[in-house]
């Protein structure tokens, strides 16, 4: 199994939703360097139920750019889940290693990824793969001999804003 990251800090823009993980800086440093550079990363994402023990749920979010370059597998446990309905509304999702460019602020005019490009990787459609993760959820709920409220929590969650009947 892939080492599961923890963000320190999430922080709601209102165009993204920022997430800060220092403890991946060396891992992705080479990552921003290229950011940088102005080279366009090809990267990947999906995300995923990830069932920790058999009584904890983590929602996983696995990034890949490059071929056989990197990764990183952010976790959002139960605590964090209300911030993906958040994220799936604002669509962004901003991965950032260091604190310094979030305690000097953010205030500026025009794009985020102006501002920020040189220190964070920008995931545009960041609530691209929700659907696939809300069947997930389901499917494991249905799966469980005794219900876990938890997933039908997380499930009102992932419902989409502009469909708020989907799946009851």
């Amino acid at each position: 199994m892939q080492e599961i990251v923890l963000p320190e800090l999430v922080a709601e823009l209102d165009d993204a939703l920022v997430l800060i993980i220092s403890s991946v800086s060396e891992c992705l440093a080479d990552l921003f360097e290229r950011i940088y550079r102005g080279e366009k990363i090809d990267y990947k994402f999906n995300w995923n139920l990830i069932k920790r023990e058999e009584i904890e749920y983590v929602v996983g979010l696995l990034v890949k750019w490059g071929p056989e370059e990197g990764f990183i597998n952010v976790g959002f446990p139960q605590e964090l889940w209300e911030f993906l309905g958040v994220m799936r509304e604002r669509r962004q999702l901003v991965l950032m290693t260091d604190w310094r460019v979030f305690e000097e602020g953010l205030a500026f005019d025009g794009e985020i990824q102006d501002i920020i490009i040189p220190k964070a990787l920008v995931i545009n459609e960041a609530d691209a793969g929700m659907d696939f993760l809300s069947k997930q959820v389901l499917d494991e709920a249905l799966v469980l001999r005794e219900p876990k409220e938890e997933l039908y929590d997380l499930l009102d969650i992932l419902r989409p804003v502009d469909t708020p009947d989907l799946l009851n």
